[in-house]
């Protein structure tokens, strides 16, 4: 899957994007980040703001910066 598309929302049958779930800055942050790649202790540590779509404060988290 191309990089970005894994932030997209699909439909249909053959599957096309239908939007993006974040803005493109977004995206490239997230692709920068990796943070699929982090060990589960970080990811604890911003869980709840993962879980409550607080995604720019995950990227502001200390760590993810230095990435």
């Amino acid at each position: 899957m191309p990089p970005g598309r894994c932030q997209a929302l699909a439909a249909g049958n053959p599957a096309r994007v239908v939007k993006k779930r974040f803005d493109k800055e977004t995206i490239e942050r997230l692709l920068k980040v990796q943070p699929w790649k982090q060990e589960a202790a970080c990811i604890a540590k911003v869980l709840p703001m993962l879980l409550n779509n607080e995604i720019g404060g995950f990227l502001q988290a200390p760590g993810n910066n230095e990435i």
